[in-house]
């Protein structure tokens, strides 16, 4: 939760970024770099491509830190740069794998209860997660921005390149397909 004098701090980072101030990048990563971590994560379904992208938004925003203007919330900002890279970099995987595959392939590779109710809720998110990765780019996508970014179906339209409806219709196949990857992996009753 932030404090009052936090949106002041985060101002004269802004404004040390700005400056070029190598020490703000650093206080950044300090700052945001788990969250920066987590949704790359999320989109690239790799540990060190997620690793990756947090180095490559880092110089990102070294770069366009004066192009920051507020209107949005710091955070946002750069989880926006984020979700951009991670996007660039699904396409660009997908198009090489169009390029050089003879048959390309749109999957990716083969991720206070009681403690009874602890382990069931991990075992239900690992494979909720497993799941996910075997979700092709074009679904796993779109459900990441809605559920773990909570971005509209507006903005999820705008980061993939299409209008409102055709997010919506991305979402629900991806919904679908999900479901069934559960239910095959884990059974009906999952």
């Amino acid at each position: 939760m932030r404090k009052a004098g936090d949106d002041q701090d985060l101002d004269q980072l802004v404004a040390r970024l700005k400056r070029g101030d190598a020490g703000a990048l650093e206080a950044v990563y300090r700052l945001f770099g788990g969250k920066v971590f987590a949704l790359a994560y999320h989109l690239l379904a790799s540990r060190e491509a997620a690793e990756d992208a947090v180095s490559e938004v880092l110089l990102r925003v070294r770069r366009s830190a004066a192009q920051f203007d507020g209107r949005v919330p710091f955070d946002q900002w750069l989880l926006k740069i984020t979700s951009n890279l991670c996007i660039d970099w699904l396409r660009r995987k997908h198009l090489e794998r169009r390029l050089f595959e003879a048959s390309p392939q749109d999957s990716l590779p083969e991720g206070a209860p009681s403690a009874l109710d602890q382990i069931l809720l991990n075992e239900r998110n690992d494979a909720l997660h497993k799941a996910m990765l075997k979700l092709p780019d074009r679904y796993r996508v779109p459900l990441v921005l809605r559920y773990y970014v909570e971005l509209s179906y507006g903005e999820i339209a705008e980061r993939l390149g299409t209008d409102r409806s055709g997010a919506g219709v991305l979402l629900f196949r991806a919904r679908q397909e999900l479901r069934r990857i559960i239910q095959d992996e884990c059974g009906a009753d999952w």
